[in-house]
């Protein structure tokens, strides 16, 4: 008696719901082996998962299994060719090692052709049409997404506030708006600021709203978020970014929008008012834009950049001041690591005065180089053989890629493949130790004193010259400049430079 394996799957909780579901499937499957014959010694489920890829752990675990010696089973039985896979190579990938090397049959019971030429014909063109469904269906996806948005319809999460209504539009949830309301009033009322807001929320949310002032970990980002949110004025968009890898904003012309398309928690009036409020906050901060060390200085206790602000200051007589800081960005939007600030005047004078003796201290080789934090070295030769080997290691998927184009085409066999998969293994991990030995050598070469000591003095020339404009002073500083950190708990700076 034969034995045999079946493999079922689905990609969405609508399939599940339907005749595809995985008991369905299973059932038909079982009465397939029952009236052949067979005796089913395995069972894998995928469920919710897509069959455009092979990173499906039922799957793989079926892959394995069947590779064993002696192999566990002699047939796999599958309801359509869909089930199986939606990808035209790796159909051809798995069958052919399934059926060449483990001596595995494979049918899908309802699109059984039998053997030879044509039945195989057949198989190929289904599995053509799959793949073509696979792609046609997210295009399709996409034309009733839109759809659905220029009906004012609920796409992706809902904001705080909402819910969805079974009509599919948003409906409110009151204890949530309440700390919605609270949020624009005290940003609009108040001189309070984004993180100030969100500190307030984190102490006494609960006591003000009970479960609803908890819902999130408040941030000073993520205030600035619900605050920027049309749809608390009953506006709908979508469509206004890309793909969540880039999340690049569109244009507005490919924008969906849809006025009135719920209730709103928030008037326009007020709205308007707090997007004044945060632009002419923006627009102090674009202002202060121009400091020497920007995009340059580093928290010591955590390792995130830090951003410049301004502490404004009152005495008691009246007089008020500004004084332009440094403070670490991670504890401004998280709350964590600590309020590491640091005076940017203060910072910048420590930097020149190090500058001055390292310059000095070099010229007099007095100066030990264990103590100078390189952070690379401009190495020519070095880094010419370098990128020759990256280049060569990323010619290395493409050189896969063609023997697959020619395994799929009927060129080579899966035997050929294999070897030579392995083959390139070898010489990817051969091409990667060289290429870490290269980065070794170009970290290590030694450090030309003369030359670092010229290049400084030319960054301590520029920055005393009073007539040079900041953009020049900020160039010929990250000549050498990599970045700084500072720890205001340790009241220690550390300069990373480059060579």
């Amino acid at each position: 008696m034969k034995r045999a394996a079946l493999y079922a799957r689905v990609s969405t909780e609508k399939q599940a719901e339907k005749e595809l579901s995985i008991p369905a499937q299973l059932q038909e499957l079982k009465e397939y082996a029952a009236k052949n014959g067979m005796e089913v010694v395995s069972v894998y489920t995928d469920e919710g998962v897509s069959a455009k890829t092979d990173d499906r752990p039922e799957f793989q675990k079926m892959i394995a299994e069947a590779k064993q010696d002696p192999r566990p089973f002699d047939t796999i039985l599958y309801h359509k060719n869909d089930r199986f896979a939606r990808n035209r190579e790796d159909a051809i990938v798995y069958k052919s090692l399934l059926r060449r090397d483990c001596g595995i049959e494979l049918i899908a019971i309802k699109e059984d052709f039998g053997d030879g030429p044509v039945a195989q014909m057949i198989e190929g063109i289904l599995e053509v049409i799959a793949e073509f469904y696979s792609l046609n269906l997210a295009q399709e996806v996409k034309k009733g997404m839109r759809e659905k948005a220029k009906q004012g319809k609920v796409l992706g999460e809902t904001p705080l506030g909402y819910t969805i209504g079974p009509d599919g539009h948003l409906e409110i949830v009151e204890d949530e708006a309440e700390v919605v309301k609270y949020i624009f009033q005290e940003y609009t009322s108040t001189n309070k600021g984004l993180r100030s807001i969100a500190q307030d929320l984190k102490t006494k949310g609960k006591m003000l709203f009970g479960e609803a002032g908890t819902k999130y970990k408040w941030s000073g980002t993520g205030i600035g978020v619900i605050i920027k949110n049309r749809a608390y004025t009953g506006t709908m968009i979508w469509n206004q970014r890309e793909a969540a890898k880039n999340n690049k904003k569109r244009s507005q012309d490919k924008w969906i929008t849809v006025p009135n398309a719920h209730k709103p928690i928030i008037d326009k009036k007020t709205f308007i008012k707090a997007q004044e409020i945060l632009n002419s906050k923006r627009n102090y901060r674009s202002d202060s834009k121009g400091y020497l060390l920007r995009g340059l200085v580093k928290c010591m206790d955590c390792g995130s950049n830090m951003s410049q602000y301004s502490d404004r200051w009152k005495r008691k007589d009246g007089t008020k001041g500004i004084k332009r800081k440094f403070r670490c960005s991670n504890y401004v939007h998280t709350g964590e690591c600590y309020f590491n600030t640091v005076g940017m005047k203060e910072l910048e004078k420590s930097l020149f005065s190090y500058f001055k003796r390292l310059r000095n201290r070099l010229r007099k080789g007095t100066f030990n180089l264990n103590n100078i934090n390189i952070s690379y070295i401009d190495s020519k030769p070095a880094k010419e053989r370098l990128a020759a080997k990256e280049k060569e290691l990323e010619n290395m998927d493409r050189r896969f890629e063609r023997q697959m184009m020619a395994f799929e085409n009927g060129v080579i066999d899966l035997e050929h493949l294999r070897q030579f998969k392995d083959r390139l293994q070898e010489e990817k991990k051969q091409l990667q130790n060289e290429i870490k030995k290269l980065e070794k050598e170009i970290t290590a070469e030694r450090i030309n004193t003369s030359l670092l000591a010229q290049k400084i003095d030319r960054v301590i020339t520029t920055l005393e010259d009073e007539e040079k404009p900041l953009g020049k002073k900020q160039e010929i500083l990250k000549e050498v400049l990599d970045y700084v950190e500072y720890s205001r708990d340790k009241e220690e700076m550390a300069v990373h430079i480059k060579y």
